[in-house]
């Protein structure tokens, strides 16, 4: 699977994409999927929707879970961790082809064969424009401008859109194009459309050959701003019949909202112009920072790293930090993403929680975590109560807790192992 960032879901409106297989030796299966998120295809609640197109009927010799995959195009609803047979057949098999469904169960079922590709393959080296519709009641999918599968919009799953291929080399996509566009509140955006125009303006407005001054753009960004000005950039294959290129401008949206974004083309000296509509979705996606859970002291002095991921470009970030609850935070900025926080008490009162809130600076958005701050040498001459929070070794990135009869153990966070939760490693995404 190749999908679109996580923090930005597809939403309703049409999604407009070309596909096709630069290879003629091979008949499997290439397609779009959405409403997937993150690790889908290891996340047993997975639930997404998937197109599949296989070129031709094809037998998988496997005594077990061997079988005919059917050609043509076809919608289907995937849940959970289905097996490679199961997507090869789009079908549901039991446990003995690779899925313990004493565990949990997953499924590939098919909603609908496409009217008129249903039975059909896709053909090497042969272009098809797809349009994936979704309005507030229907999913609508169309191939060459043709209605191929419509279903209603009920509980259909939301996440991100991707494209996918199974076994089959030489799958490109090109020309993707959406009509409703979910962008984040302080990352930079560049819109793009793509024009040809066959009836090119008057050779007097070229300047040595170059066609690019014959055309004027305007790009209204629906937030009171516009520029008149936007970047051409015309192909290389532009001659003197036929013009072609792209209309380009970049944006920064400083507010959530939605916006309706305008972008003509103007044929120089002339009224004649190309316009495309977008409605553009500013979303607010907070940043996130990282502290530990527990802090182990054995004297008045601590110290902690903050480490700040924040999806748009923005650095600067506000920071408060109340040492104890209750009491006057310390508020300040940081631009740097590992920041080192540290403060000295005077003495240390049991069961002692210090709050860190992170703040994107110029924006309401928001995250705090709390530490815990424990004793590292209790003094238990007094009792013989088994301490909780005794992790012998620490623990760096996890949680210590008890276990029964000995001292506690490290509960490690995602990313993070050995004893004391202080090795980290790589978790890899889909891909």
């Amino acid at each position: 699977f190749v999908v679109s960032p996580p923090e930005l879901p597809w939403s309703e409106g049409s999604l407009k994409f070309d596909v096709s297989v630069k290879q003629t030796d091979d008949n499997d299966v290439i397609g779009f999927v959405f409403g997937y998120r993150s690790r889908d295809l290891h996340n047993i609640a997975a639930d997404y929707l998937l197109l599949s197109w296989k070129r031709a009927a094809q037998n998988y010799a496997d005594a077990t879970c061997g079988g005919i995959a059917p050609v043509g195009l076809k919608l289907s609803r995937v849940r959970g961790t289905p097996s490679f047979f199961e997507f090869w057949r789009l079908i549901t098999l039991d446990e003995s082809c690779g899925r313990p469904s004493s565990l949990y169960s997953s499924s590939v079922t098919v909603l609908q064969n496409a009217i008129n590709l249903g039975s059909t393959g896709w053909s090497p080296e042969t272009s098809y424009q797809f349009i994936v519709a979704l309005t507030s009641s229907t999913l609508t999918i169309s191939v060459n401008g043709a209605t191929e599968i419509t279903i209603p919009n009920s509980n259909i799953p939301t996440g991100q859109y991707g494209f996918f291929s199974l076994s089959q080399a030489g799958f490109q996509i090109s020309s993707v194009k959406a009509t409703v566009l979910n962008v984040l509140v302080y990352a930079p955006i560049t819109l793009a459309v793509h024009f040809t125009d066959d009836s090119p303006c008057p050779q007097t407005c070229c300047v040595n050959n170059n066609p690019a001054p014959c055309y004027g753009g305007l790009v209204i960004f629906g937030d009171g701003t516009a520029t008149n000005s936007p970047t051409k950039i015309l192909d290389s294959q532009t001659s003197s019949s036929v013009v072609s290129g792209f209309l380009t401008a970049s944006k920064t949206y400083e507010i959530t909202q939605t916006f309706s974004v305008r972008i003509a083309l103007v044929r120089a000296a002339q009224s004649s112009q190309a316009v495309n509509n977008y409605t553009v979705n500013v979303l607010d996606h907070p940043p996130t920072f990282n502290v530990p859970e527990t802090i182990y002291y054995t004297n008045g002095d601590i110290s902690f790293d903050i480490e700040v991921t924040d999806p748009t470009l923005v650095t600067n970030h506000g920071v408060s930090i109340q040492w104890n609850i209750g009491a006057t935070p310390e508020t300040f900025s940081i631009s740097d993403k590992i920041y080192t926080a540290s403060h000295s008490y005077s003495s240390i009162p049991p069961n002692t929680i210090i709050l860190v809130t992170l703040t994107r600076i110029g924006s309401s958005s928001s995250i705090s975590r709390s530490i815990s701050l424990v004793n590292a040498n209790p003094d238990q001459s007094n009792s013989t109560t088994f301490d909780p929070y005794n992790c012998p070794y620490g623990c760096f990135k996890g949680t210590c807790i008890p276990y029964v009869g000995g001292p506690g153990g490290c509960a490690c966070k995602s990313g993070w192992s050995s004893i004391a939760c202080d090795i980290g490693y790589v978790d890899s995404e889909d891909y």
